[in-house]
Order: structure tokens, then C-alpha cells, then sequence
């Protein structure tokens, strides 16, 4: 029985020794390893910034690091122990390629990484003012709507990557309509930088974080709306109008109630020519302002009988009259439009042959000029426009040839 405790002994000592020697050679064995989502670390904006630049966008944000090492060492390093710098001294507005820097900690030795460069984007700096907009957040009741009377800043400045700017329409200060009463009150509401379709912007920076807007909440009411039109009938045209019949106002109850209809401004349509849609102007009483609904009221004109031909022309169709004697002129380069407008009978046949333009430069010296133009034509039509009004007309003199002189020697 001692005896074979003793074998056992021996077997058990030996057994250890030998698992002791495969785990010191395992551990210092040679082994890769490859550390994933490695951060990059920007150092040296600030240095942009007294460039008058700023960084826009890195291709990458993280890398993959591989290391060599024993495997005892290589099995505790983590991302945390690994750097990856990149260094935004010295680069440019535009595309940068930037080689990153990439250092491992001592007791294991860098092998590859996934990327070695990253391209790096840089912009122009930049501040410009932009308009805050108070806009109306929430839902109201359809006898009621809320209405801002003003805001203590028309405008803010925003800071940032010009690409990024530029995409800033306006300024939004978007009151709650849970905090508007029946009394006047100023509301504190923070401000968000949003672009052309009301989305915000990010990656900008705006110097007031908020705004005061000072609101009210005002009763609603729908009336008639009498608006007169004139000039139906001119040229021959044939003019269809249509004219909106009511208008919503808002206003506190006691100025409303005495409101049975709204007048607005007389249109005159005898200068309209082409189907269109004019603004209404309501000639609104103190204290009553047109609910959202009515605040981009139209009256739809639409004509029959007529016709509108445009014609492009270039400096050659200018004819410059009442040059001085012994002076030259010509005319710079010009986009002249011209828009006729006719029965259509009489603008079918047209060419733009008819008409021609005059520039007339009497009593003007030598040089430069800005001088009137005129269109000249034989026809009769009820409406002709065409730009510029105006165009540059340079005066030369001519010099006078001197007599060569004879250069044959006298025998």
C-alpha cells in the first residue's frame, strides 16, 4: 500500500512538472494578435483655428491594429493601450491625406494596421448672420391661434465649416404652444440652426443659445372679403377673375366682435397679360392680424386672346446714333430680352426681325458710358418689356494720320 503511494507521488510530481514547463513555453511563444476599433485621437486643431479653418469630416474613425508578441503579453493589451494619432498641423482647405501615427505599448511590437492613411477634410471658417424664425410647435383649437409680437434678436451669428453654414437657412426659435396664455407674456425659447426643409443642422455653433418671444393666444373669425378689380376689360384681352370670398382674422374677442367683413386694396389687372395669381391686401383694423390660413391670399387672373412671344438679342441688333465727328463707338457684349405681348392674330407671323434698339450717345465725349436704350418697331402691340434698359458704349477718336516723311536724300 506505501508502495503505491509512492508511485503515485512520483506520477503526480512529474505530471505537474510537465504542465508547468508546457505553460511556460506556451506563454512565450511568438503569436499575432489583431486589436479591433482602435479610436483615432485629433490632436492639434487649434491650429486650424488660427488658420481660419476647420475640420469637416475624417474618412475613419477607428482602425484595426495588429501586434506580435508572447502570448502572455500580447493576451492582456487592449485598445485602450494602443494610440492612434493623427496630426492636423499644417494641412490645407480641401482634401488631406493624412499618415496616421501609430505607437503600441513596449513589451510587444506593431505589426500592420488596416489603414495606414485616412483622408481628412478641411474648410473654410466662417460666421454669418442668419434670421431667427419664431414658428409655432403644437396644436391649437380651431377658434384660437397663437401670435407672436415679436422677439427680443432678429438675427444670431453661426460659426462653422462653410460647406456646413451655407446649408443654414434660418434660425428656428419653436415655441411651445402649451406656454402661450390669453395674456401677453415673453417666453424663453431655444434656438436651432435648420436648412431650406426645416431639418436642423448640426455641427455649427450659434452665438445665443436662446431667444425671447414675447406671444399671445387670439380668438378666430372668418368674414366676407370684398375686393375690388379693375381693368378687366382692357386691350381686347379677355380676363377671367376669381376672387377669394372670406378671410380668417384673429384678434382678442371684444375687437372682433365688431368685425362683420374685411375690405382690401383695389387690384388693377388692365397690365396682365398672361394667366397669374396677384396677392390680396386686406385693409385690416387695429389690433387684428390675418390668421395663418389667410396670409397669402390670391386673386387668379386668366386671359384669353392674347399671347406672349420673347426674343433674345446681341449687341449687333444696336444701332448707336449721334456719334461726334471723327469718333468711333461700340457697344460691349449684351443679352437683350425683349417680351411681346399681342392678340395672337398679330404675333403669329412675327420673326424678331421687326424690332431693333438704338443708342443714342449725342453730345457724349470719349470714354466710357452708360447710355439709354430704345426699342424701335413698326407694329402695334398691347404690352412690350425687354432688359437691360441700359448698356456700356465706349467713344473712340480717331487720329488723324501723320504724312511720312520723305526720306530720300538730297543729291
Amino acid at each position: 500500500m506505501l508502495k503505491n503511494d509512492k508511485v503515485n507521488f512520483v506520477i503526480a510530481l512529474i505530471l505537474a512538472i510537465g504542465l508547468w514547463v508546457y505553460v511556460f513555453v506556451t506563454d512565450n511563444q511568438s503569436m499575432d494578435t489583431t486589436i479591433k476599433n482602435v479610436p483615432i485621437t485629433i490632436v492639434n486643431e487649434d491650429t486650424l483655428t488660427d488658420e481660419g479653418l476647420v475640420l469637416l469630416s475624417v474618412s475613419d474613425e477607428s482602425i484595426s491594429v495588429s501586434i506580435k508578441g508572447d502570448r502572455g503579453e500580447t493576451g492582456k493589451i487592449k485598445k485602450e493601450d494602443i494610440r492612434v494619432i493623427l496630426d492636423l498641423q499644417g494641412m490645407k482647405a480641401g482634401e488631406n491625406t493624412a499618415l496616421l501615427q501609430i505607437s503600441v505599448p513596449d513589451k510587444v511590437d506593431f505589426k500592420d494596421a488596416s489603414r495606414r492613411k485616412v483622408t481628412v477634410l478641411i474648410d473654410e471658417l466662417v460666421t454669418e448672420e442668419k434670421n431667427i424664425v419664431p414658428t409655432i410647435d403644437g396644436e391649437v383649437s380651431v377658434e384660437q391661434e397663437p401670435y407672436i409680437v415679436q422677439t427680443d434678436k432678429d438675427t444670431v451669428r453661426v460659426t462653422g465649416a462653410k460647406s456646413v453654414v451655407d446649408r443654414v437657412k434660418s434660425v428656428s426659435a419653436p415655441l411651445d404652444v402649451k406656454l402661450v396664455g390669453d395674456e401677453l407674456r415673453a417666453i424663453s425659447v431655444n434656438l436651432v440652426p435648420v436648412d431650406e426643409n426645416g431639418d436642423s443642422v448640426e455641427d455649427v455653433r450659434i452665438s445665443e443659445k436662446s431667444v425671447s418671444v414675447t406671444a399671445v393666444m387670439l380668438n378666430k373669425k372668418t368674414v366676407p372679403l370684398k375686393v375690388t378689380v379693375t381693368g378687366t376689360e382692357s386691350d381686347d384681352a379677355e380676363r377671367t377673375v376669381t376672387v377669394p370670398k372670406t378671410i380668417t382674422v384673429k384678434g382678442y374677442a371684444s375687437v372682433l366682435a365688431d368685425i362683420s367683413y374685411i375690405t382690401a386694396e383695389t387690384i388693377d389687372v388692365s397690365d396682365i397679360y398672361e394667366d397669374t395669381a396677384l396677392p390680396v391686401k386686406p385693409l385690416l383694423p387695429e389690433g387684428v392680424e390675418a390668421a395663418a390660413n389667410s396670409q397669402n391670399l390670391k386673386v387668379k387672373v386668366a386671359v384669353k386672346g392674347m399671347e406672349t412671344r420673347r426674343f433674345t438679342y446681341g449687341k449687333e441688333a444696336v444701332i448707336v446714333e449721334g456719334i461726334t465727328e471723327n469718333c468711333i463707338a461700340t457697344v460691349d457684349d449684351v443679352n437683350i430680352v425683349l417680351t411681346v405681348v399681342g392678340k395672337e392674330e398679330k404675333l403669329a407671323d412675327l420673326s424678331g426681325e421687326e424690332f431693333y434698339f438704338v443708342a443714342d450717345v449725342s453730345g457724349l465725349k470719349p470714354g466710357e458710358h452708360r447710355v439709354e436704350l430704345v426699342c424701335r418697331h413698326s407694329g402695334t402691340f398691347s404690352d412690350l418689356e425687354y432688359v437691360p434698359r441700359e448698356i456700356t458704349v465706349n467713344i473712340e477718336e480717331i487720329q488723324d494720320e501723320e504724312p511720312e516723311e520723305d526720306s530720300s536724300e538730297e543729291e
